[in-house]
């Protein structure tokens, strides 16, 4: 089965903020999924509830790759008969031992840049793994560290994005990036796969 993982930085499938309550101490504190924890200080800009690199567009690039997937299945051009997508949500992360798992046995991983790119330390040699990175400020890609142990690494820029996303500057990515990446790696001299691409 061709296995793909996304790390999400969403406290649900649906939200890109935290649910803030104010304080007067030098921590900031939200509520995610229900439960009240202390956000470290200096993690979330002053003034603005969005979480640092999270996907406004997840959903739509998740969608459009399982479209993507399924069509390339309809037409028999994957390389196995069957496809899963997994998410991983950082507010709410299985055990490392079972993260290590999915990673494992993962063909593609996409993730947002930040320390959740460090779990494709788990991944096989020749992955393929996306990281979806700001264009703007000071971003230390885990292309070096990944590429060495024989990963696939690929690097879609989000044009204006910064690590501190705002409503001008929104962390988006196009998904057809997305699955032009799919259909490049998985391409194997079938050129079908080039007309399956979301438009």
């Amino acid at each position: 089965m061709l296995r793909v993982v996304v790390f999400s930085r969403r406290t649900d499938q649906n939200l890109c903020k935290w649910n803030l309550a104010p304080r007067t101490d030098n921590h900031q504190y939200g509520e995610v999924n229900g439960e009240r924890g202390k956000i470290v200080k200096g993690y979330q800009p002053s003034g603005s509830e969005i979480i640092p690199r999270c996907l406004l567009n997840e959903e739509q690039v998740v969608r459009t790759v399982r479209n993507f997937l399924e069509r390339a299945k309809m037409a028999g051009v994957l390389p196995t008969r069957d496809f899963s997508i997994a998410r991983i949500l950082s507010s709410n992360a299985p055990p490392l031992l079972e993260i290590a798992q999915m990673v494992a046995d993962s063909s593609f991983i996409i993730a947002p840049h930040g320390g959740s790119c460090y779990n494709a330390l788990f991944a096989r040699r020749g992955t393929v793994f996306i990281e979806i990175v700001p264009t703007l400020g000071d971003v230390h890609s885990v292309f070096r560290f990944l590429s060495p142990l024989g990963l696939r690494v690929w690097l879609l820029a989000v044009p204006g994005g910064t690590h501190f996303p705002s409503p001008s500057h929104p962390f988006v990515v196009d998904p057809v990036k997305v699955v032009k990446v799919l259909s490049a790696e998985l391409r194997t001299g079938n050129r079908g796969l080039d007309s399956m691409i979301a438009s």
